[in-house]
Order: structure tokens, then C-alpha cells, then sequence
């Protein structure tokens, strides 16, 4: 075998479900809002063959979700204001290791009688 590297960029869509609640001091509910919402990620790694079947790798990937429409929240029956907005903001970073091994089930089929 020969050892082998490999380096990539990545970038692909994510999403996020919130969901949020603002509660009275005594723990009434006052609000309550749920929505999706749909963000960007993009990342980089590199992975390296240090034998036959087995490979290293590592990633590291960072994601950012934005809502500029601003989510409505619904206010809690018979309260009174009715409700309020809010944009929400939010990223994420993550680095991943680890260990991969590869099977080979691409190899031809051999009947046996």
C-alpha cells in the first residue's frame, strides 16, 4: 500500500428548530414561539491512509443560522400584550477526529458449491 492524503472544503445548508418560551416570575407561561430555520455551514479537513483498510481524520466545521425576517411569538391566551418579534442569531463551531475503516464489499462475488 501507499500512504495516501487527502484534503477537502466542504459548504452545505443546515437548519435549526427553535423553540422558545418567556415565562412570568411565578412560572406562568407568557409566550411561547417554535420555527425552522435554515442557515449555512463550510468546513475543511484532511484525511490520511496509514494503512491498507484504516484512515485518520480530522474536520472542523463552522455553521451559522440567521433569521432576518424575525420570528413572531404568540402570547399566552388572554394575556395581553398579543405577542412580540424576534431575530435570532446564532453559529456554531465543531472539530471532528477519528478513525475510519474500510470494508471491501466492492470486491467481485465468488460462488462456493
Amino acid at each position: 500500500y501507499t500512504p495516501s492524503f487527502l484534503g477537502y472544503v466542504k459548504v452545505g445548508m443546515a437548519w435549526m428548530q427553535d423553540r422558545n418560551q418567556v415565562l412570568q416570575p411565578g412560572g406562568a407561561l407568557l409566550e411561547s414561539a417554535k420555527f425552522t430555520l435554515p442557515g449555512m455551514t463550510a468546513g475543511l479537513g484532511f484525511e490520511w491512509m496509514f494503512a491498507p483498510n484504516w484512515s485518520a481524520f480530522a474536520e472542523w466545521n463552522y455553521m451559522w443560522i440567521e433569521d432576518t425576517s424575525g420570528q413572531h411569538f404568540a402570547a399566552a391566551p388572554g394575556l395581553f400584550p398579543p405577542g412580540e418579534v424576534l431575530n435570532v442569531k446564532q453559529t456554531a463551531q465543531t472539530v471532528r477526529v477519528g478513525v475510519n475503516y474500510k470494508f471491501h464489499w466492492d470486491g467481485a462475488v465468488v460462488a462456493k458449491y
